[in-house]
């Protein structure tokens, strides 16, 4: 950061999350199936979908 200057991010990182998604990736860890469920939409709901597909995490729209 540099006081009295337009500061402007070089990359970006994105971390997908929330109490279902969560409890899903734990679960994953300790080698138990589950699902997560959920609604998605637009550009965040493809990022989430790809992200959890990744992952390696079931899902359900």
């Amino acid at each position: 950061m540099k006081l009295g200057a337009t500061n402007r991010s070089e990359r970006e990182e994105m971390y997908f999350g929330g109490k279902g998604i969560n409890v899903s990736i734990v679960l994953r860890e300790l080698g138990i199936a589950s699902k997560a469920l959920g609604f998605m939409a637009g550009f965040t709901g493809e990022a989430i979908e790809k992200g959890l597909a990744d992952m390696g995490i079931d899902k359900t729209l």
